[in-house]
C-alpha cells in the first residue's frame, strides 16, 4: 500500500506571454513580472492551501473533510449521539479510517500497521491479534485511547477486518501482576478487566467535617479532561441505629466537588449516586462505597416541664456560643446566664429562657453547640437554685469527657430514649450523673455501647429506686471501663440481673458497693463478673440485698486479682446457701472479712469454699449467720496465711456443730477471739479445729455465750497465745475443763473471765494453768461458777506474775471450802483483788496460812465480801502480808463471830480498815489491841457498821495517831451499851459523822468519850450521836469542845433524840437538839 502522494505543479511564467516587439519595453517587462511574481505567490498558496486542507486527509480541514466524507461515503453525524459534535482530529481519524478500510486487504501485519499510524503514541502501542478462529479479530491498546478516540472506535464501525469477521477490545490499563507504585493495583484485579473500550474508573470520594457539620465529596476519573462540573448527585443517608434513610440532592461544582450539611447528630452510612453522560455518549451509573460517619453537635434534647419562668432549665459555661430550640425548629439565643459565683473561675451559670414559657407544659428543648450542660450545678448560691423539671432525656451529644453530675438529683426524669448516649465518644466519666434520679423507671438497651471511653461509673445510678430492670449487655462494649463503686447503690426497687452484666471488662479494678442496698434483688445470674481480671475489690458489692436468695456458682470466675471481698454480702439476709466454687478462682483474696455477716437464711457452708484461697482476713466472716446450722471438717484447713478469724462465728445462734480440722494449718493466723461467741446451740467442737494454729496469740471470748457447749478443743500447738480472756465464758453446759488444758502456756498474760459463769463445772482438774507463768491476770476467771465444789490446789502452779484476781472466784455459791496452797504461787499479787471469793456463801472458814506466799500483797478489798456462811478467821492471817495497807470490806456481808487480836499484828503499813466487818451481825467482841500494830491506819469508816458488839474498849485506837476518819464507825451497833473513857484522845480524828449513830443502847458518858477539853480537828459531827436516847453527859460541853465544826451540814441532827442529855433542850436545832 503506498503512503506517497503526487505532488502539484502549481509554476507560472507570464513573461512568456510578451512578443518580441516588447523585448526592450522595460517598463512593460516590469509590470508583467510584478504580475507573474503575484499570480506565482497567490496560485502556489492556493494549491498548497487545497493540498492541505482538502486533499490531504491528514491535514484536512472541517471544509475539506466534508468532501472526503462524501467522497468515502461516512457521516459526521454521531450515531446515537444526537447534537454531539465532532472535532477536526476526530472527523480526520473517520475519514482516514474509512479510507483503509476501503483500500486495506485486512491481512494482520497490513492491520498492524495501519493501528501504529493511526493510534500509536509515545507511551502506548496498539496492534491487531489474530485469535484463529475467524470469529473476531482482537485489537489491543497497551494504554487507555482517549475519549475521543473512544467515541470513534465505539460508534464508527471503521477499524480494517475481513468481511464477517468480528471485533474485540482488549486495553491494557496496568501492569497486571503486582500492586504498582503506591499499591496503585489495590484494588484493581490482576488480570484482563473483560474488554471495555475505555474505563474511566469513576470514583466519588466522600469525607466528613464534624466542626462544620459538612460532609464533602468528589467525583474523579481517570480522563483527566472531562468536565465533571453540573452533576447531579443524590446522597442517600441511613441511620444506622434506626434504619431510616433520607435523601439529599447536590450538584458538582468545578473539579466534580460537592457539599451537604448534615442534619443532625446521628451515626450515618452514607452512599453518594449520580448519572454521568460520558464522552462517548453512553452513560454511566456512578455509585461511592458506603461511608460511615458520626455526626455529632454538642448539646443535648431532652424534655422539660416548665416550673416556673425564672427557674432554670440547664447548667452551663457561659463562654460557649449555643442556640436553644424551644420545640418550634428555631435555634434562637432566647436565653440569659445568672452566674455561679461558686463555680471555678465563676464561669459557670444557670440558663434562664428569655422566651414566654407556658407553666405546668413539657417541652422538647434542644441546645445545640454547648458541650458543658448538665441540671446539676454541683455548687450553691445562698439563695440557692432550683431547676425546672427534667422529665425525658432524649439525646446527649458532643466532645466532652465530663458527664459528672449530669442529671443529679432529677427526681422528675423518668426516661432515658434509645440512642441517648450514641454520640458521646469521648464521655470517660459517668460519677453521679444519674444519682437520686428516684422516678428514672428503665435504661435503654445499648446506653453506653458508643461510649468506649468511659471510665469511671461512681455512683451512676446510685439511689434510682424505681429501676427495676437493667438491659443486657449493658456495659459490654465500655472495655476502658475501671470502676463500678456504687453504681447501683441504693436501687431499692431492682429486682433482677442480667447474665454477664459485667463479663469480660478488663481494666475495672473496682465494684466496691456496685450493688449495696439492692434490697429487691434476689439472684445473682451466670456469670455476672466473669473475666474481670484487673478487679481487684467485691467490697460490699451486695451488702444489705436482704432478698437475694441463690447465687449463680460462676458469678466470681476469672477475678483471679480480686484482693477483698470485705461485707460482699453482708445482710443477705435471704441468703439460704453458697454455691460450690464461688471463690475458686479469687486465688489472690486476702479479705473475707464479713462477707456473709448477718446472712440470717443461710444454713450450710460448702467444704471446699476456700480451697483455693491462701489466706487473708476472716474477722466476721459468717457473723450472726443465724441460720447456719454446722461448720464442715476442714472449711479453712491449709489457710497457711489466713491472719485473722476474729467473730468469725459470732451470733451464730443456730450452730450446732463445728468439724474437725476446721481451723488446721492456719499456721500464720494469730487471732481467734470472739470467733464462736453467743452461738447459744453450739453443742460440740472436734478437738483438732486448732491443731496447727502455732501463730495464734489470742481466743478471746472464742466460745463466750456458748450456753450449750459440752466440751472443749484442744490448744496443744497453740503455745504463742497471750489470752485466753473470756475464751469460755457464760458455756453453762460445759461440764469439766480439759486436764491440763493450758498447760505450759507460757506467753498467754491474761485469762480473765475464762471460765466466767461455767455454771456446770464442779472441780478445777490439776495443774489446769500449770506453768503460765507469764499469767497476770485471773480476774472474773470463775465468776459464777455455782457448780463449782472443789479446786485443785496445784491449779495455778506456775503463775507468779499474776497481779490481778478481782472476782477470780466471786459468785461460786457452792464452794464450801478453799485448798491452802491455792494462792501460793500469786507472789506478785498486791492489790487487784477485790471480790476475789465475793459471794462464795458455802464457804465456812479461810485455812490458815491461806496467804502466807501472797507476800507482795497491798490490798485486800471486799475479798470475801457477802460469804454469809463464813463465820471463823484463821489466827494470824496476815502473818507474812506485811505491806498490806488496806482491808475495807474484806469480810463485809460475812458471818464472822470474833476476830483473833493477832489478825493484823504484823501489818504495820495497814491504813484502811473501811467496812472491814461491815454488817457482820453476829460479830460481838472487838479485841483491845487489834489495831495496836497499825500506827499509820488513817480510816476506819464503817469498820463495824451494824455489827453487834456490846461494848468499844478504851485502847481500841490508843496508836492510831493518824486516823482522821471515823465515818459511820460504829453506826447501827444496836447492841453497843458502853464505850471506854478517851476512846479518840490519841487519834487525829476528823470526821465522826454517824459514829454512833442509832446506837440506842448506849448509856456512856459522852463527856467522858470525849474527854479532853478541845478536840480541834474534827470538823464534821453530823449524826454522830442520832438516835443515842441512852446517852449521858452535855452536850453543849461536846459542842465547845469541837470549835472547827462550823459548816452547818457538818453538825446536822448530830443529836437528833439524845433526850438523855442533861441539857438536850439548850443545845440549838442546828446541832439536831431541843433548844432554839
Amino acid at each position: 500500500m503506498s503512503t506517497r502522494i503526487p505532488e502539484v505543479e502549481t509554476s507560472v511564467n507570464l513573461l512568456r506571454s510578451i512578443i518580441w516587439q516588447y523585448d526592450n519595453a522595460e517598463s512593460v517587462k516590469s509590470l508583467i513580472s510584478q504580475k507573474n511574481e503575484w499570480y506565482k505567490k497567490e496560485q502556489t498558496e492556493f494549491w498548497d492551501n487545497w493540498f492541505r486542507d482538502v486533499f490531504d486527509i491528514r491535514t484536512a480541514n472541517d471544509f475539506g473533510l466534508e468532501i472526503w466524507s462524501i467522497i468515502l461515503g461516512v457521516s459526521f453525524l454521531v450515531p446515537d449521539c444526537p447534537g454531539k459534535v465532532l472535532t477536526t482530529e476526530q472527523k480526520r481519524l473517520i475519514c482516514r479510517l474509512r479510507y483503509y478500510q476501503l483500500i486495506a486487504r485486512c491481512t494482520i501485519p497490513e492491520v498492524n500497521e495501519i493501528t501504529m499510524k493511526l493510534f500509536a503514541t509515545e507511551d502506548g502501542k496498539a496492534y491487531a491479534l489474530d485469535p484463529l478462529d475467524m470469529s473476531y479479530i482482537m485489537y489491543v491498546f497497551t494504554e487507555q485511547p482517549t475519549s475521543a478516540v473512544a467515541l470513534i472506535l465505539a460508534k464508527y464501525d471503521l477499524l480494517p477486518r475481513p468481511a464477517t469477521v468480528g471485533l474485540k477490545y482488549r486495553v491494557i490499563r496496568y501492569v497486571p501482576f503486582g500492586f504498582g507504585q503506591y499499591y496503585q493495583n489495590f484494588d484493581n484485579a490482576p488480570f484482563w478487566d473483560g474488554g471495555s473500550l475505555i474505563n474511566y474508573a469513576w470514583r466519588i470520594n466522600l469525607s466528613f467535617d464534624n466542626n462544620s457539620g459538612l460532609l464533602s465529596g468528589v467525583i474523579s476519573s481517570s480522563d483527566s479532561t472531562i468536565d465533571l462540573s453540573g452533576v447531579d448527585v443524590t446522597l442517600f443517608y441511613t441511620n444506622i441505629a434506626t434504619g431510616q434513610t433520607l435523601t439529599r440532592d447536590v450538584v458538582t461544582t468545578v473539579g466534580g466537588k460537592f457539599t451537604d450539611t448534615v442534619p443532625d447528630s446521628v451515626r450515618y452510612r452514607v452512599v453518594a449516586k449520580a448519572q454521568i453522560f460520558t464522552p462517548i455518549c453512553t452513560t454511566d451509573d456512578v455509585e461511592s462505597r458506603p461511608f460511615e460517619f458520626i455526626y455529632i453537635i454538642p448539646g443535648a434534647r431532652f424534655v422539660m416541664r416548665i416550673d416556673s419562668p425564672t427557674r432554670p432549665i440547664f447548667y452551663a459555661r457561659m463562654d460557649e456560643v449555643f442556640t436553644v430550640d424551644y420545640g418550634d425548629g428555631v435555634d434562637s439565643k432566647d436565653y440569659r446566664f445568672v452566674t455561679d459565683e461558686y463555680s471555678p473561675g465563676m464561669a459557670y451559670g444557670w440558663v434562664i429562657a428569655t422566651r414566654p414559657l407556658t407553666v405546668g407544659t413539657d417541652y422538647t428543648i434542644t441546645v445545640k453547640r454547648s458541650d458543658t450542660i448538665r441540671f446539676c450545678s454541683n455548687t450553691t448560691l445562698t439563695s440557692g437554685m432550683v431547676f425546672n423539671t427534667l422529665r425525658e432525656l432524649i439525646t446527649v451529644s458532643g466532645g466532652r469527657a465530663d458527664m459528672t453530675y449530669f442529671a443529679k438529683d432529677c427526681t422528675g426524669l423518668y426516661l432515658l430514649h434509645d440512642g441517648v448516649f450514641d454520640y458521646l465518644p469521648n464521655a470517660a466519666d459517668f460519677r453521679s450523673s444519674f444519682n437520686g434520679c428516684v422516678s428514672l423507671l428503665t435504661l435503654p438497651e445499648g446506653l453506653f455501647d458508643n461510649c468506649i471511653n468511659a471510665d469511671s461509673f461512681f455512683q451512676t445510678f446510685r439511689q434510682c429506686t424505681a429501676l427495676t430492670l437493667l438491659p443486657s449487655g449493658l456495659f459490654d462494649k465500655c472495655v476502658n471501663a475501671t470502676s463500678f463503686r456504687e453504681t447501683f447503690n441504693v436501687c431499692s426497687g431492682l429486682i433482677s440481673l442480667p447474665p454477664r452484666l459485667f463479663a469480660n471488662l478488663k481494666k475495672v479494678g473496682d465494684f466496691q458497693l456496685t450493688f449495696g442496698q439492692c434490697s429487691s434483688l434476689k439472684a445473682l445470674p451466670d456469670g455476672l463478673f466473669m473475666g474481670c481480671s484487673a478487679n481487684q475489690s467485691f467490697y460490699s458489692t451486695f451488702s444489705s440485698c436482704s432478698n437475694i436468695v441463690t447465687i449463680a456458682p460462676n458469678v466470681f470466675k476469672g477475678n483471679l486479682a480480686a484482693l477483698t471481698l470485705y461485707n460482699t454480702f453482708a445482710g443477705a439476709t435471704a441468703l439460704t446457701a453458697i454455691p460450690d466454687g464461688l471463690f475458686d478462682d479469687c486465688v489472690s483474696a486476702l479479705n473475707f472479712e464479713g462477707t456473709f455477716l448477718r446472712c440470717y437464711a443461710l444454713k450450710g457452708i460448702p467444704s471446699g469454699l476456700f480451697k483455693n484461697i491462701a489466706g487473708g482476713y476472716f474477722r466476721n466472716t459468717f457473723y450472726q449467720c443465724n441460720g447456719l446450722l454446722s461448720v464442715p471438717d476442714g472449711l479453712f484447713e491449709g489457710l497457711s496465711s489466713a491472719n485473722s478469724f476474729y467473730q468469725t462465728f459470732f451470733n451464730c445462734a443456730s450452730l450446732k456443730t463445728v468439724g474437725n480440722r476446721v481451723f488446721k494449718g492456719c499456721s500464720t493466723n494469730t487471732d481467734f477471739s470472739y470467733i464462736f461467741t453467743n452461738c447459744a446451740a453450739l453443742v460440740s467442737v472436734g478437738l483438732d479445729i486448732f491443731s496447727g494454729c502455732t501463730s495464734a496469740t489470742t481466743f478471746s471470748n472464742a466460745f463466750s455465750g456458748c450456753s450449750l457447749l459440752a466440751n472443749m478443743p484442744l490448744f496443744t500447738d497453740c503455745n504463742k497465745v497471750t489470752t485466753f480472756a473470756s475464751c469460755f465464758q457464760a458455756c453453762r453446759s460445759l461440764a469439766s475443763i480439759t486436764p491440763y488444758a493450758f498447760d505450759g502456756k507460757t506467753l498467754c498474760s491474761t485469762f480473765q473471765y475464762v471460765f466466767y459463769g461455767c455454771s456446770s463445772l464442779t472441780t478445777t482438774p490439776q495443774g489446769v494453768f500449770r506453768g503460765c507463768a507469764a499469767a497476770t491476770s485471773f480476774s472474773y476467771a470463775f465468776q459464777n461458777c455455782t457448780g463449782l465444789t472443789s479446786l485443785s490446789g496445784d491449779m495455778f502452779e506456775g503463775c507468779i506474775k499474776t497481779n490481778d484476781v478481782q472476782y477470780m472466784f466471786d459468785g461460786c455459791t457452792s464452794l464450801p471450802s478453799l485448798p491452802v496452797t491455792l494462792l501460793n504461787w500469786f507472789t506478785a499479787l498486791q492489790s487487784n483483788t477485790a471480790r476475789m471469793f465475793g459471794g462464795c456463801t458455802a464457804l465456812t472458814g479461810i485455812p490458815a496460812g491461806f496467804f502466807d506466799k501472797c507476800i507482795n500483797l497491798t490490798v485486800l478489798s471486799s475479798s470475801f465480801l457477802s460469804c454469809r456462811n463464813l463465820t471463823t478467821l484463821p489466827a494470824a492471817m496476815f502473818k507474812y502480808n506485811v505491806k498490806l495497807t488496806t482491808v475495807s470490806g474484806m469480810f463485809a456481808s460475812c458471818d464472822i463471830r470474833s476476830i483473833p487480836v493477832d489478825t493484823f499484828a504484823t501489818c504495820p503499813l495497814m491504813i484502811y480498815f473501811d467496812t472491814f466487818l461491815s454488817e457482820n451481825v453476829n460479830f460481838s467482841g472487838i479485841p483491845e489491841d487489834l489495831f495496836v500494830n497499825n500506827p499509820n491506819a488513817i480510816s476506819f469508816s464503817n469498820t463495824f457498821y451494824h455489827t453487834n458488839i456490846t461494848s468499844v474498849p478504851a485502847g481500841l485506837f490508843r496508836n492510831n495517831t493518824k486516823a482522821t476518819n471515823f465515818n459511820n464507825t460504829f453506826y447501827y451497833c444496836f447492841s453497843l451499851a458502853t464505850v471506854g473513857a478517851g476512846l479518840f484522845n490519841n487519834t487525829s480524828a476528823q470526821i465522826i459523822t454517824g459514829l454512833f449513830g442509832s446506837c440506842r443502847l448506849l448509856e456512856s458518858d459522852l463527856n467522858v468519850i470525849f474527854n479532853l477539853p478541845i478536840y480541834p480537828k474534827i470538823t464534821s459531827a453530823s449524826t454522830a450521836f442520832y438516835n443515842c436516847n441512852l446517852m449521858k453527859g452535855k452536850g453543849l460541853d461536846f459542842i465547845a469542845a469541837v470549835p472547827a465544826v462550823t459548816a452547818p451540814g457538818n453538825k446536822t441532827n448530830a443529836f437528833y433524840q439524845t433526850t438523855s442529855l442533861t441539857d438536850y433542850n439548850q443545845i440549838p436545832a442546828a446541832w439536831g437538839g431541843g433548844g432554839a
